[in-house]
């Protein structure tokens, strides 16, 4: 399968729909960013919603202990996402989204907007299917799901090189990989609810 075959396969499922909810899933560095911006560019009247910008604050996440666990499910906020996908489901308000600033490590908020225009929404997160409460509430709301699943250590040397290019050294980014993101990456490979669509590797 390749993007063209795959934006088609999304506007039959959408078609006669007045707003479609695209659900894009995986473990961090599985390439689901890059596949959910290749499917936007690809529709008209689209848009990208990331999930992170729901990470919780730095400074809540001090007050929790949690700082070195950031992008674990519950350094989320779970609850809030889920009540915005609700929102855009319904397609009849305006509904303003949070993104996250990578290189200031930080929410920005109000930064995307939902219109009523946009009627094909790609929603990319990593715990999008995942099995457990609150996250399953998201499932139901997908008109269509795809889960990305590389083989874990295809994972581990991305997240390395990831680390690598924002100046840790070669150490630290494997501690960095080790310890929070390859946890994350095994539970949502063995904890995701299934999708209509699995792929090894975005190269479709």
């Amino acid at each position: 399968m390749n993007i063209e075959d795959l934006v088609q396969k999304i506007k039959s499922v959408a078609r006669g729909k007045h707003r479609t909810l695209v659900g894009i899933a995986g473990p961090p560095a599985s390439g689901k960013s890059t596949l959910a911006k290749q499917i936007s560019d690809h529709i008209d009247h689209s848009l990208l919603v990331p999930m992170d910008g729901f990470h919780l604050e730095n400074s809540v996440l001090d007050k929790m202990g949690n700082r070195d666990r950031k992008g674990a499910p519950f350094t989320f906020d779970a609850e809030g996402f889920i009540a915005m996908i609700t929102e855009i489901k319904t397609g009849s308000n305006i509904v303003n989204v949070p993104e996250f600033d990578r290189e200031l490590d930080q929410v920005v908020y109000n930064g995307l907007r939902v219109n009523k225009t946009h009627n094909i929404i790609i929603i990319e997160g990593n715990y999008l299917f995942l099995d457990e409460t609150p996250w399953r509430q998201l499932h139901p709301l997908f008109d269509f799901s795809v889960l990305l699943s590389p083989e874990l250590n295809v994972i581990k040397s991305r997240l390395i090189k990831r680390w690598l290019e924002h100046g840790y050294s070669l150490d630290d980014a494997k501690i960095k990989a080790q310890q929070n993101d390859l946890p994350n990456a095994e539970l949502i490979l063995s904890k995701s609810l299934s999708a209509n669509l699995a792929l090894s590797d975005i190269q479709i």
